[in-house]
């Protein structure tokens, strides 16, 4: 969230401000909207203060796109669901015991683990 945070919040106001240019270039808001009046430092502004409101929306549709990308990775993942299906057949976290542990442990450490 730190890394992407001002880089969207640059992106949200550039493209806020062509958003808001863009149409009164063409005169799609018709002959009522004075485009005088419309200057540049107000463009500016005006985009500056909608990234603003929309920018903890958009770091938490990222937060949400990166979670699921993660989780998809991880269920296809053998090894790592392996693991997690380990964890979830013993029947309590003291019964669980790694196989990567339990090959490289003696019987006299494993007996000196907490129970």
């Amino acid at each position: 969230m730190v890394t992407c945070r001002e880089p969207l919040k640059m992106q949200l106001s550039t493209n806020l401000k062509k958003s808001i240019t863009s149409p009164l270039s063409k005169g799609l808001f018709g002959s009522d909207v004075d485009v005088k009046l419309l200057n540049e430092a107000l463009i500016n502004e005006i985009g500056l203060q909608a990234s603003k409101d929309n920018l903890e929306l958009g770091c938490e549709m990222i937060k949400k796109a990166v979670i699921v990308k993660a989780l998809t990775k991880v269920r296809e993942d053998t090894t790592i669901m392996r693991a997690i299906e380990a964890r979830r057949a013993a029947r309590s976290p003291q019964d669980f015991k790694s196989s990567i542990v339990l090959d490289k442990a003696t019987t006299e450490q494993i007996a000196q683990l907490p129970h």
